[in-house]
């Protein structure tokens, strides 16, 4: 991939000397990596009006979110759970483990079956003259997930890599200080020993992941004076 470089004059006392004589201080570069995910989302929702008399109104709803966590077709997700040696990838570092491994399916978390998620909401006319209105709602909602934060375990070590080059030779040669002038890529990843470039970064969702969920009511009063005015007082939490 592209790399990034880093022109700050800590090689003839000018940055932009630096940057025209092609010779940077360090780079930062990354493997190339395609990633891919597949999940599926299932919802289902129900909701009525009843009306309970000339002044009021109550509506309920009931919503049930289904959502897969989203898997790798090469299984690139993994987990920390520290002091545990990894099944799969034995040679990892102690803490790392990967689907397959005791515990750990291949979407790393657990799929909630639990989202359901009621709502309620009534409209009132105090007066009963079609002028005022009083109006409540309250309800949960479940949030989900996005494949861009799901797939972000695949940008890092041991899938691919994201190597900092301290000591850059120049722009046309980056990897010449290297042993042998020769830099680390290609990077293969391969699940029966996985490379790791040390400091490693490593990215997963923590096994105790809790699907986001939200409570949200609000409250409305609103009160015709005129033919063509009214006030609107509203509260959301």
């Amino acid at each position: 991939n592209y790399g990034v470089f880093v022109f700050n004059n800590s090689k003839t006392t000018n940055a932009y000397a630096d940057f025209l004589l092609g010779l940077p201080s360090t780079m930062t570069q990354d493997a190339p990596v395609r990633k891919t995910d597949n999940g599926a989302y299932i919802s289902l929702f129900a909701q009525d009006d009843f009306r309970i008399s000339s002044k009021v109104t109550l509506n309920l709803g009931l919503r049930y979110d289904l959502q897969f966590p989203y898997t790798d077709p090469q299984n690139r997700k993994l987990a920390y759970v520290p002091g545990e040696q990894s099944q799969v990838s034995p040679t990892a570092p102690i803490g790392l483990l990967f689907p397959g491994d005791p515990g750990i399916s291949r979407g790393i978390v657990h799929t909630d079956y639990n989202n359901i998620a009621p709502r309620v909401g009534v409209a009132w006319d105090p007066l009963g003259d079609g002028r005022m209105s009083v109006r409540a709602a309250a309800g949960v909602f479940y949030g989900s997930i996005t494949g861009n934060e799901w797939n972000t375990t695949a940008d890092n070590q041991p899938f691919t890599v994201r190597q900092p080059f301290p000591t850059v030779k120049t722009l046309s040669d980056p990897y010449g200080n290297l042993p042998g002038g020769v830099g680390p890529f290609p990077f293969i990843y391969d699940p029966a020993s996985p490379r790791f470039t040390l400091p490693a970064q490593v990215f997963g969702p923590s096994l105790d992941f809790v699907w986001p969920y939200s409570y949200q009511a609000n409250f409305t009063i609103e009160k015709e004076f005129f033919t063509h005015f009214a006030v609107t007082a509203s509260y959301v939490g």
